[in-house]
């Protein structure tokens, strides 16, 4: 599978087969999800400048956003300039590794168990899995 490969998935321009992989997955699961869907802009920079973040896709009533990537090698900056929860997901659906962003950090332990992941950032991450990391 190449990495980079844009496809074209509901109307949508997917970036990666990645992404459409985990489109047709969520699609499968009953997940409402909206594809780059909105751009968070860096709150500290001055007005008109600055660096933005889209993430790749936002569930349901964009409470919980996702990131998909191939390798974790791949750049992770600007996950910061998410204020709600973000899941950095690298893999295909399969056999992901799902961590955790707070404040553009990984928190916690690598998941492996969308369902899992997904539950605990809708409903908050509780304070015993933060102090696995």
């Amino acid at each position: 599978m190449r990495y980079g490969t844009k496809t074209t998935y509901k109307g949508y321009t997917l970036r990666s087969l990645h992404e459409r992989a985990w489109a047709e997955w969520l699609d499968a699961q009953g997940l409402t999800w909206e594809y780059e869907a909105v751009k968070l802009r860096d709150p500290n920079a001055p007005a008109g400048l600055g660096y933005s973040y889209t993430p790749d896709f936002a569930l349901e009533d964009r409470s919980v956003f996702l990131e998909i990537k191939a390798t974790f090698t791949q750049r992770i900056s600007r996950l910061h300039f998410c204020s709600k929860p973000l899941l950095f997901i690298v893999g295909l659906p399969a056999r992901p590794a799902i961590r955790y962003v707070r404040n553009g950090a990984f928190v916690g332990r690598n998941l492996t168990d969308f369902d899992t992941a997904y539950n605990l950032a809708k409903n908050g991450m509780p304070s015993w899995i933060l102090q696995l990391s």
